[in-house]
């Protein structure tokens, strides 16, 4: 069965990569600029936060060539078989939805062309009929 890949996504545009902003960013920015979250709240959003730093790896590569170039940087993919990571995503992406930050998930079966690759996610540069 072919792997179908996650992506959830915010509101504006990624200056990075030029596609939907991810919701990791969007959670960094509401833990470190928002007045309106509880120090209970900031803490569920902290907790959520620290996991994925604990148990997903980063990326070690975000662009096909061997020098960088912002117009090319790839967009990470959940893997839907990463079923721990996708659950700890649906509730990011909760918390996010209640402080009315939408969050969108967007599923394909094609991310684009794989520059990183782990049990848990890819990072791609988008195909011209990608979702993002």
């Amino acid at each position: 069965m072919p792997v179908t890949y996650l992506r959830f996504v915010c509101p504006g545009l990624s200056t990075a990569s030029g596609v939907r902003e991810g919701f990791f960013q969007i959670a960094f920015g509401l833990l470190q600029e928002s007045n309106d979250i509880s120090p209970a709240e900031a803490t569920a959003l902290r907790q959520s936060l620290d996991w994925f730093n604990d148990n997903l790896e980063k990326p070690e590569r975000f662009w096909r060539g061997r020098r960088p170039h912002r117009a090319h940087r790839a967009v990470s993919w959940f893997k839907s078989d990463a079923t721990e990571s996708v659950a700890h995503a649906h509730q990011l992406a909760t918390i996010l939805r209640k402080h009315g930050i939408p969050v969108d998930m967007i599923k394909t079966g094609r991310p684009g062309y794989i520059v990183y690759e782990d049990d848990n996610q890819v990072a791609a540069l988008p195909y011209k009929d990608t979702p993002t």
